[in-house]
């Protein structure tokens, strides 16, 4: 099975050095391109401000952070040989605008990175991982830190 384009979602923890050089190698070798997706879901994003106003500044600056996280990203694994894009997308719930992402740029295959979070934390904030294994129609590659 070939692969032509992978879909690698990111998150504001970003991806790590392990599994960006694991994206970067396996699009590479595939010859695929790899496309890099933010899910701004302004639930889940400024969860912390449901309750009050939120500022514009603060919104402005979570903007140029996403930014600033994806082109590091995206330049780090054009850096080690791969074909890199990236975007941001709005809506949610996350899982269902990465879905949506994967079939609107054809990919063959989503890259994701789980955080393993367990206990109250999983059930509070949820698997987005966990629920695009669950309804995607494409392979779904979970990459998860060694140690």
């Amino acid at each position: 099975m070939t692969f032509r384009t992978i879909l690698f979602p990111l998150d504001l923890a970003g991806a790590s050095e392990h599994t960006i050089a694991l994206a970067a190698s396996l699009a590479r070798e595939q010859e695929a391109t790899l496309q890099l997706v933010y899910v701004l879901d302004e639930g889940r994003d400024f969860e912390a401000a449901a309750f009050t106003a939120i500022d514009p500044q603060t919104v402005s600056f979570h903007l140029r952070e996403i930014q600033r996280l994806m082109t590091a990203t995206a330049e780090r694994a054009i850096a080690l040989g791969a074909r890199a894009e990236s975007h941001m997308v709005e809506g949610g719930p996350a899982w269902e605008m990465i879905l949506h992402e994967a079939t609107r740029v054809g990919a063959d295959l989503i890259l994701m990175q789980t955080h393993g979070r367990k206990g109250l934390g999983r059930a509070v904030l949820g698997s987005v991982t966990e629920e695009v294994l669950r309804h995607a129609s494409i392979p779904v590659l979970v990459v998860r830190e060694p140690g």
